[in-house]
């Protein structure tokens, strides 16, 4: 049997170590606290077509100002050094473009995937909806393929950072047999 005097030592070391263990603890996420990172220059964000079945949506937010928006274009490859080797395409920030073939040269035309070729700006949102802010989606896009995108200014200047890679979500449909969408 214990006796009372070891029991009560050992539990004051335990009581102390639990308590000291705590307060580091506590010290070490004050001192290490993390702030808000600053807005981005240029996001992405996925959801699927509230309208259309089975139709993932992109949505483009950069900082821009009027005078640069109509110099801008929002380029896009599916391939990781897709922008490095010249196989991506452009998309224009207006309603109704499709995407323009922007490759090097054309014995890469071939090479470009259909989930390129497809793309469609749907939505276009005007700087005067978010002051300072431009919004484009896109659809036409691959489910579950991954998109990388940039900003590139008329002279060719990465305009809001670098590239931005984005997943294009999967969109199931439910629907009843029979059932027309």
């Amino acid at each position: 049997m214990i006796k009372k005097s070891r029991a009560f030592t050992i539990l004051t070391f335990l009581f102390l170590f639990l308590f000291l263990a705590a307060a580091t603890s506590g010290q070490t996420r004050r001192r290490f606290r993390q702030t808000p990172a600053p807005a981005p220059n240029f996001e992405c964000r996925t959801f699927c077509s509230p309208d259309k079945l089975r139709t993932p949506v992109m949505e483009l937010v950069w900082r821009a100002s009027q005078a640069s928006l109509a110099a801008e274009r929002v380029e896009v490859t599916v391939y990781k050094d897709g922008f490095a080797k010249g196989v991506y395409v452009s998309v224009g920030a207006s309603q109704g473009q499709s995407a323009a073939l922007t490759t090097r040269n054309t014995a890469q035309d071939d090479r470009l995937p259909p989930a390129l070729k497809k793309l469609v700006v749907v939505d276009s949102a005007s700087l005067s909806t978010r002051p300072g802010m431009a919004t484009i989606q896109i659809e036409g896009l691959e489910p579950g393929l991954n998109y990388f995108w940039r900003v590139v200014s008329g002279s060719n200047r990465l305009v809001a950072g670098g590239a931005v890679r984005c997943k294009a979500p999967v969109c199931p449909a439910d629907m009843q047999p029979g059932q027309k969408p």
